[in-house]
């Protein structure tokens, strides 16, 4: 897959290559001179998947370009408006249409930290990469879609305000944060969407959406020089660098608020358990290293094959599955263990105590050797499917770590470090808990008499 040097200089890129003997895989990174990065994953499969993204999502509300005296804030929700704006073209056609029309599936998302568009084809590649490349660097925003489309946002904000999953989790980052924008809705609120006008999206385009702030990945049926070409089209040959500064926001080690709860139209209650984590590194390694040993101790912890879920299940304290998860950003951190129970408040005991008696008792070798056997099979599998490929290494280009460095930095991880994170990280004072109940007189709420 290397790319001829000629050929790079005619299209004002310069390359690094990345390859894995163990899995037998290569990849391309290609930094254009407008700023753009961009990622080359051949791969031999039926599909291809191509992905624009920026490091840009709903958490980013309070910024400036260095050497800028004052910070611009922007309402809550204005990346995730950003997005769906950006697929409606100056000529009145639609991104989402034109992917169709190509046989090529077109979609996008907006996370706390990152907005993404993308496309996933089986022909006609260069032409779906063109459509991409083009609605997304050819923004178009006036007063009257503007205000058209806060009708629409707003719609999608009632539906997820009517999510009980959705919202337990959205009620434990409140729970857990005091100030990080985490607590907000990634589609903000119903009154700051009406305050979102022409001027905010461009003014977040402008500086989110510059080249060196985003990159291109596409994985698949197709050749290096077809995505720079594409790219050397639709991007100026060179561009002014324009760093991004952001307001640092402090928390407290300790959460805001121990415990929320609230009503809703569910069958049996839903909880979420929360360990907000304050010590996050400035080395994008270590937090590698951290993210791959909560990952383990998720595994260790709560699998469902552990005896933990085992014991709550068979006793019927849990009345479904559980989950488990880690996510760590440069801005922000925590751990979440969500699920149902007809009894919430039992769970948060049982597992305080679990933590305890696990801090008391030890981890095991044992299970530390099957768990990193557990995580290093996920990933080698995970180059079985372009899609798979093209969100992981974004998530890793996200992070600023080297994607096949994964299995080293797994084997490194011994049970010690694994023991200090269990003390450091799952700490009672940094832990919180958020509750849907049924609503008063439905059958799930501990009240109701059948009648």
């Amino acid at each position: 897959m290397r790319v001829d040097a000629s050929y790079l200089r005619q299209h004002r890129f310069t390359a690094e290559y990345y390859s894995s003997e163990l899995l037998g895989e290569e990849y391309g990174r290609f930094v254009h001179a407008s700023g753009l990065t961009v990622y080359v994953f051949p791969k031999k499969c039926r599909n291809t998947y191509g992905m624009l993204s920026t490091h840009y999502g709903s958490i980013n509300n309070d910024f400036r370009n260095k050497g800028e005296t004052a910070y611009s804030h922007v309402p809550e929700g204005i990346a995730h408006f950003l997005e769906h704006k950006l697929f409606a073209n100056k000529d009145g056609s639609d991104a989402l249409e034109q992917f169709a029309a190509l046989g090529a599936d077109g979609n996008a998302f907006t996370s706390y930290d990152k907005t993404a568009y993308l496309f996933n084809c089986t022909s006609r590649v260069k032409e779906s990469l063109d459509t991409l490349l083009s609605f997304v660097t050819h923004p178009y925003f006036v007063k009257e879609s503007v205000e058209k489309e806060k009708s629409i946002i707003q719609e999608e904000l009632r539906m997820e305000l009517d999510n009980p999953d959705e919202q337990s989790f959205i009620d434990l980052m409140c729970d857990l944060y005091e100030f990080h924008p985490v607590r907000n809705n990634i589609c903000g609120t119903m009154d700051s969407i009406e305050r979102i006008t022409p001027e905010d999206l461009y003014r977040c385009y402008t500086v989110f959406y510059h080249p060196s702030n985003m990159e291109l990945i596409v994985c698949g049926n197709i050749e290096p020089e077809t995505v720079l070409s594409a790219v050397s089209e639709q991007y100026p040959p060179e561009a002014e660098i324009r760093p991004i500064e952001e307001k640092r926001i402090e928390e407290s080690p300790e959460v805001f608020k121990k415990f929320s709860r609230r009503n809703m139209q569910v069958a049996q209650p839903i909880f979420c358990i929360g360990v907000k984590d304050t010590a996050i590194s400035d080395d994008p390694v270590e937090r590698m290293k951290k993210d791959t040993g909560m990952s383990l101790l998720n595994e260790m912890l709560f699998s469902h094959s552990g005896q933990f879920f085992s014991d709550l299940f068979e006793s019927h304290k849990l009345t479904g599955g559980c989950s488990s998860g880690y996510s760590i950003t440069p801005r922000m951190a925590f751990n979440v263990f969500s699920g149902e129970s007809d009894n919430p408040d039992e769970i948060l005991t049982l597992y305080l105590q679990y933590i305890k008696e696990t801090k008391e008792k030890g981890l095991s070798a044992e299970d530390l050797s099957r768990c990193k056997k557990i995580l290093y099979s996920d990933y080698v599998k995970s180059f079985d499917n372009s899609e798979e490929i093209a969100h992981n290494l974004l998530g890793y280009i996200m992070d600023g770590f080297p994607m096949f460095d994964y299995p080293d930095i797994l084997q490194s991880i011994t049970l010690e470090y694994l023991t200090d994170l269990l003390f450091s990280v799952f700490r009672e004072e940094a832990t919180a808990m958020a509750v849907i109940d049924p609503l008063p007189g439905t059958k799930g709420d501990e009240n109701y008499d059948g009648n």
